[in-house]
Protein backbone atom coordinates (compact mmCIF):
# COMPACT_ATOMS: atom_id res chain seq x y z
CA UNK A 1 0.00 0.00 0.00
CA UNK A 2 1.46 3.24 -0.88
CA UNK A 3 1.76 6.17 1.70
CA UNK A 4 -0.65 8.27 0.08
CA UNK A 5 -3.26 5.43 -0.24
CA UNK A 6 -2.58 4.70 3.34
CA UNK A 7 -2.98 8.41 4.31
CA UNK A 8 -6.45 8.17 2.43
CA UNK A 9 -7.63 5.14 4.44
CA UNK A 10 -6.49 6.35 7.83
CA UNK A 11 -8.74 9.94 7.15
CA UNK A 12 -11.72 8.40 6.13
CA UNK A 13 -12.06 6.16 8.96
CA UNK A 14 -12.54 6.98 12.89
CA UNK A 15 -9.82 5.68 14.96
CA UNK A 16 -9.56 4.64 18.59
CA UNK A 17 -5.78 3.27 19.08
CA UNK A 18 -2.94 5.62 18.34
CA UNK A 19 -0.82 3.29 16.05
CA UNK A 20 2.71 3.93 14.68
CA UNK A 21 2.89 2.68 10.69
CA UNK A 22 6.12 4.23 10.35
CA UNK A 23 7.17 6.45 7.87
CA UNK A 24 6.01 9.64 9.90
CA UNK A 25 2.38 7.96 9.94
CA UNK A 26 0.17 7.58 13.23
CA UNK A 27 -3.54 6.71 13.45
CA UNK A 28 -5.47 9.44 15.30
CA UNK A 29 -6.79 7.64 18.08
CA UNK A 30 -8.45 9.07 20.60
CA UNK A 31 -6.57 6.72 23.35
CA UNK A 32 -2.65 7.14 23.90
CA UNK A 33 -1.81 4.15 23.89
CA UNK A 34 0.92 4.20 25.05
CA UNK A 35 0.44 5.67 28.35
CA UNK A 36 -2.47 2.51 28.64
CA UNK A 37 0.39 0.02 28.16
CA UNK A 38 2.12 0.94 30.84
CA UNK A 39 -0.49 1.84 32.94
CA UNK A 40 -1.85 -2.05 32.68
CA UNK A 41 0.97 -3.51 32.80
CA UNK A 42 1.65 -5.97 30.07
CA UNK A 43 4.39 -8.06 31.10
CA UNK A 44 7.80 -6.89 28.31
CA UNK A 45 8.76 -10.16 27.83
CA UNK A 46 5.84 -12.70 26.32
CA UNK A 47 8.22 -14.87 24.52
CA UNK A 48 6.31 -17.77 23.38
CA UNK A 49 3.39 -17.07 24.84
CA UNK A 50 0.06 -17.34 23.18
CA UNK A 51 -1.98 -14.01 23.94
CA UNK A 52 -5.89 -13.46 23.25
CA UNK A 53 -6.58 -10.13 22.91
CA UNK A 54 -10.57 -9.34 23.66
CA UNK A 55 -11.90 -6.12 22.19
CA UNK A 56 -8.79 -5.80 20.17
CA UNK A 57 -10.37 -2.78 17.90
CA UNK A 58 -7.88 -1.17 15.91
CA UNK A 59 -5.44 -3.71 17.68
CA UNK A 60 -2.63 -1.89 19.33
CA UNK A 61 -2.52 -4.08 21.97
CA UNK A 62 -2.10 -7.04 20.09
CA UNK A 63 0.65 -5.98 17.61
CA UNK A 64 2.09 -4.59 20.67
CA UNK A 65 2.19 -8.48 22.55
CA UNK A 66 3.65 -9.68 19.39
CA UNK A 67 6.49 -7.86 19.56
CA UNK A 68 7.38 -8.36 23.01
CA UNK A 69 7.59 -11.82 21.35
CA UNK A 70 4.57 -13.69 21.81
CA UNK A 71 4.37 -16.37 19.76
CA UNK A 72 0.71 -16.33 18.50
CA UNK A 73 -1.69 -13.73 19.06
CA UNK A 74 -5.24 -13.46 18.42
CA UNK A 75 -7.08 -10.14 18.20
CA UNK A 76 -10.63 -10.79 18.67
CA UNK A 77 -13.57 -8.59 18.12
CA UNK A 78 -17.14 -7.93 16.60
CA UNK A 79 -15.89 -4.71 15.08
CA UNK A 80 -19.71 -4.07 14.80
CA UNK A 81 -20.33 -0.21 15.85
CA UNK A 82 -23.11 1.49 14.02
CA UNK A 83 -22.77 5.55 15.65
CA UNK A 84 -19.71 6.87 13.87
CA UNK A 85 -17.78 6.20 10.79
CA UNK A 86 -15.34 3.38 11.76
CA UNK A 87 -14.15 1.13 9.06
CA UNK A 88 -15.13 -1.80 11.50
CA UNK A 89 -12.20 -4.83 10.91
CA UNK A 90 -10.76 -3.02 8.14
CA UNK A 91 -8.52 -0.41 10.49
CA UNK A 92 -7.14 -3.98 12.13
CA UNK A 93 -6.63 -5.76 8.44
CA UNK A 94 -4.76 -2.14 7.07
CA UNK A 95 -2.30 -2.10 10.05
CA UNK A 96 -1.48 -5.85 9.98
CA UNK A 97 -0.77 -5.50 6.38
CA UNK A 98 1.62 -2.33 6.50
CA UNK A 99 2.99 -3.72 10.31
CA UNK A 100 4.06 -7.14 8.39
CA UNK A 101 2.10 -8.45 11.62
CA UNK A 102 1.45 -12.52 11.83
CA UNK A 103 -1.12 -11.84 14.18
CA UNK A 104 -4.65 -13.86 13.66
CA UNK A 105 -7.78 -11.63 14.05
CA UNK A 106 -10.74 -13.29 14.77
CA UNK A 107 -14.19 -11.38 13.88
CA UNK A 108 -16.87 -12.57 15.83
CA UNK A 109 -18.57 -12.48 19.78
CA UNK A 110 -16.47 -14.11 22.40
CA UNK A 111 -19.00 -15.49 24.03
CA UNK A 112 -19.18 -17.72 20.87
CA UNK A 113 -15.40 -18.25 20.73
CA UNK A 114 -14.66 -21.94 20.61
CA UNK A 115 -10.49 -21.53 21.22
CA UNK A 116 -7.91 -24.24 19.57
CA UNK A 117 -5.63 -23.90 22.80
CA UNK A 118 -5.39 -22.26 26.29
CA UNK A 119 -3.58 -19.05 26.17
CA UNK A 120 -0.69 -17.97 28.85
CA UNK A 121 -2.44 -14.24 28.65
CA UNK A 122 -5.94 -12.64 27.99
CA UNK A 123 -6.28 -9.06 27.59
CA UNK A 124 -9.47 -8.15 28.71
CA UNK A 125 -9.19 -4.34 28.24
CA UNK A 126 -12.15 -2.13 28.09
CA UNK A 127 -14.86 -4.52 27.25
CA UNK A 128 -16.78 -5.85 30.63
CA UNK A 129 -18.77 -2.72 31.13
CA UNK A 130 -19.74 -2.47 27.46
CA UNK A 131 -21.56 -6.30 28.03
CA UNK A 132 -25.07 -6.62 29.10
CA UNK A 133 -24.21 -8.97 31.71
CA UNK A 134 -20.96 -9.02 32.18
CA UNK A 135 -20.87 -11.46 34.83
CA UNK A 136 -20.68 -13.47 31.84
CA UNK A 137 -18.36 -12.43 30.13
CA UNK A 138 -15.91 -12.77 33.02
CA UNK A 139 -17.06 -16.73 33.44
CA UNK A 140 -16.26 -17.08 29.82
CA UNK A 141 -12.97 -15.95 29.97
CA UNK A 142 -12.42 -18.78 32.28
CA UNK A 143 -14.11 -21.26 30.19
CA UNK A 144 -11.55 -20.03 27.69
CA UNK A 145 -8.73 -21.00 29.69
CA UNK A 146 -5.82 -18.43 30.27
CA UNK A 147 -2.65 -18.36 33.24
CA UNK A 148 -3.00 -14.69 33.45
CA UNK A 149 -5.78 -12.20 33.21
CA UNK A 150 -5.46 -9.08 32.66
CA UNK A 151 -9.11 -6.51 32.86
CA UNK A 152 -8.97 -2.99 32.54
CA UNK A 153 -12.20 -1.33 32.77
CA UNK A 154 -14.07 2.32 33.88
CA UNK A 155 -15.16 1.56 37.36
CA UNK A 156 -16.91 3.82 40.15
CA UNK A 157 -16.04 5.05 43.72
CA UNK A 158 -16.69 3.59 46.95
CA UNK A 159 -16.41 0.72 49.08
CA UNK A 160 -19.64 -0.83 48.39
CA UNK A 161 -20.63 -4.29 46.17
CA UNK A 162 -22.52 -2.10 43.62
CA UNK A 163 -23.08 -1.31 40.12
CA UNK A 164 -24.58 1.56 38.00
CA UNK A 165 -26.24 1.07 35.19
CA UNK A 166 -26.41 3.27 32.16
CA UNK A 167 -28.86 3.71 29.50
CA UNK A 168 -28.98 5.59 26.95
CA UNK A 169 -25.32 7.43 26.08
CA UNK A 170 -25.07 8.33 29.72
CA UNK A 171 -21.58 7.09 30.11
CA UNK A 172 -19.17 8.76 27.59
CA UNK A 173 -21.79 9.42 25.10
CA UNK A 174 -21.59 5.71 24.22
CA UNK A 175 -24.38 3.65 23.62
CA UNK A 176 -22.59 1.01 23.78
CA UNK A 177 -21.71 1.55 27.34
CA UNK A 178 -23.79 0.00 30.15
CA UNK A 179 -22.10 -0.66 33.72
CA UNK A 180 -19.55 0.99 35.70
CA UNK A 181 -18.89 -1.33 38.76
CA UNK A 182 -17.03 -0.36 42.01
CA UNK A 183 -13.38 -2.06 42.81
CA UNK A 184 -14.56 -4.33 45.60
CA UNK A 185 -17.92 -6.01 42.83
CA UNK A 186 -15.05 -5.90 40.13
CA UNK A 187 -12.63 -7.94 42.33
CA UNK A 188 -15.76 -10.29 43.70
CA UNK A 189 -16.99 -11.12 40.01
CA UNK A 190 -13.51 -11.51 39.10
CA UNK A 191 -13.11 -14.45 41.69
CA UNK A 192 -16.18 -16.33 41.96
CA UNK A 193 -15.43 -16.50 38.21
CA UNK A 194 -12.79 -18.67 39.45
CA UNK A 195 -9.98 -16.43 39.00
CA UNK A 196 -7.35 -16.41 41.99
CA UNK A 197 -4.11 -14.56 43.30
CA UNK A 198 -6.53 -11.32 42.38
CA UNK A 199 -5.13 -8.11 43.06
CA UNK A 200 -5.66 -4.39 41.99
CA UNK A 201 -2.80 -3.73 39.94
CA UNK A 202 -3.42 0.34 38.66
CA UNK A 203 -6.46 2.99 39.69
CA UNK A 204 -6.26 6.17 37.51
CA UNK A 205 -8.84 8.21 37.49
CA UNK A 206 -11.66 6.20 36.42
CA UNK A 207 -10.23 3.36 35.26
CA UNK A 208 -8.76 0.56 36.86
CA UNK A 209 -6.57 -2.51 35.95
CA UNK A 210 -7.12 -5.70 37.92
CA UNK A 211 -4.80 -8.85 37.70
CA UNK A 212 -5.72 -12.05 38.27
CA UNK A 213 -4.51 -15.79 37.62
CA UNK A 214 -6.41 -18.56 36.24
CA UNK A 215 -5.82 -22.15 35.13
CA UNK A 216 -2.22 -23.57 35.88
Amino acid sequence: MTRDKLQKFINKSAWFHRIDLGDGIITPGLQDCAKTLDRVGIPEDLTGKNVLDIGANDGYFSFAAERRGAAHVVALDLWNRKYDNTRAVENIHVCKEVLNSNIEIVQMDFLEYIPKYEFDLILFMGVVYHMKNPLSGIEKLMEIGCKDLILESHFIGGEDYIMKFYSGSQLNNDPTNWWGATKNCLVDMVSVSGFNDIHVHNVSDDRITIHARGKE
